[in-house]
């Protein structure tokens, strides 16, 4: 069980990230939480390619970025397929 924590939610809408959080975990996706992609090669953009189908990099600002830049800190792998800020 994956237990995530928004901050600034109300318990109800915290229960219900958690609930679809659970289905996803249960349908076989797998989370890593607080892994730093740009110094651990186990968790390295080009590893997680290799051995998933699908990576979806989630990262918290409080401003957006600009994707056409390397803003993100991780290296030349940035440029990755299908980029989308949660901002747009």
């Amino acid at each position: 069980t994956y237990d995530v924590r928004v901050s600034n939610m109300k318990d109800n809408k915290v229960d219900a990230v958690q609930r679809w959080v659970d289905l996803m975990a249960n349908e076989g996706v797998n989370f890593v939480v607080n892994a730093n992609v740009k110094s651990d090669p186990t968790y390295s953009i080009k590893q997680l390619r290799i051995d998933n189908d699908v990576v979806i990099l989630a990262v918290g600002s409080t401003k957006p970025r600009d994707k056409t830049k390397n803003q993100l800190g991780i290296g030349p792998e940035t440029a990755l397929d299908s980029l989308m800020l949660a901002f747009e």
